[in-house]
């Protein structure tokens, strides 16, 4: 590994811990795409098996200038670019662009120039969709952190035909990863709208901070569930690579519905404190 951005974390004047951005090597990175892509293929995929729906991505053709340009201009009009306003804390520093990697599962999910910008979108077909952006960090001493994404989310769908047969569950996720492990230390999803069939000419729409997103409140539980902070322990020489992902699972979708996802991650927040050991 090469090192990469150094960043102090302070707390009280004092300094915790110098974290560190890692830059992985060409086939460290592919290693961490493989991993990353049968994770998230095996949890869309049990939703696809709830759902009725294909558990793989479908190769639809979203590669036509018409196509692209057409959701492009739809997200622009659904989705505009609202400012984002991070406010820190002592032993929070910002983890910036561009980040370590971008991916998409399938071509219904566009990543392209996400890792520069952060920028990526998700279409809703039949089956699994989604795309997400990554970053590695290291530690030279143990800490704890909290990890929070910031930036928006914009979703939207609506049906020009009856789709009394469509069931769409689409939303967000954190996946993490410790020192090139396939199985993630850590991964919470979270609904940002469930379908089971609606009318024609019917319409929803969602939006909000990706640090606030949450699944809707269950029945007889204690509340909503959010999607961040993360919390994770940092020793010298571990690695944890961080994945902030959207994803969208469609069933039984008729002609004449649209739903996309649009998210904006243009940095992750780490806060860092030293270890809290009780006795």
């Amino acid at each position: 590994m090469d090192s990469g951005t150094q960043f102090t974390s302070v707390v009280g004047g004092s300094e915790v811990a110098s974290l560190a951005r890692t830059s992985p090597d060409d086939e460290t990175l592919s290693s961490y795409l493989r991993a990353f892509d049968e994770h998230v293929t095996q949890q869309l995929g049990q939703r696809a098996d709830a759902l009725g729906a294909p558990s793989r991505p479908l190769d639809v053709d979203l590669d036509s200038v018409d196509l692209q340009q057409e959701i492009h201009t739809v997200a622009s009009r659904l989705a505009p670019i609202r400012e984002t306003t991070i406010t820190l804390r002592d032993g929070c520093r910002i983890v910036g662009t561009p980040f370590d990697m971008a991916w998409a599962t399938g071509r219904a999910a566009l990543a392209f120039g996400s890792k520069w910008n952060g920028t990526f979108s998700i279409f809703g077909i039949d089956g699994p969709a989604s795309a997400g952006v990554a970053v590695e960090l290291t530690s030279d001493s143990e800490v704890d952190i909290a990890i929070t994404p910031s930036g928006t989310y914009d979703g939207s769908w609506f049906t020009f035909h009856d789709a009394r047969t469509w069931r769409n569950d689409t939303g967000l996720g954190i996946t993490v990863y410790a020192d090139g492990d396939p199985t993630p230390v850590y991964s919470r999803q979270v609904v940002l709208w469930s379908i089971r069939g609606t009318a024609a000419q019917t319409a929803g729409a969602v939006s909000g901070d990706i640090a606030k997103a949450s699944s809707p409140t269950a029945s007889g539980s204690f509340g909503a569930y959010p999607l961040a902070p993360v919390f994770c322990r940092l020793r010298p020489g571990r690695r944890l690579l961080v994945w902030v992902w959207g994803w969208q699972v469609n069933g039984g979708r008729p002609e004449g519905v649209w739903s996309l996802l649009l998210v904006r991650v243009p940095a992750i927040v780490v806060c860092a404190a030293p270890p809290i050991i009780l006795h």
